[in-house]
């Protein structure tokens, strides 16, 4: 039994990093239009946000048969 279909997998995959893009975009036009300093804090969530997406393309797929995904799941929720 399978509980992530493919097409939920990659819509999230392509949800998440489109709507934290758009958080660190308000972010940063919000410190520029208040004319605030833009700190260190703000520059980290750049390497962050690219970081998040490749590791996302890199993980295994939690829809293949015997993904470690699956069976992670399966201790975890059992047959529900």
């Amino acid at each position: 039994m399978s509980y992530a279909t493919p097409s939920a997998v990659i819509l999230i995959g392509v949800l998440f990093p489109v709507l934290g893009s758009v958080a660190v975009s308000l972010r940063f036009y919000t410190r520029h239009s208040q004319k605030a300093e833009i700190g260190i804090d703000d520059w980290l969530i750049l390497p962050a946000l690219v970081k998040n997406p490749l590791l996302n393309a890199l993980a295994p797929s939690p829809t293949e048969p015997g993904s470690p995904w699956n069976r992670f799941w399966s201790v975890f929720l059992g047959d529900c």
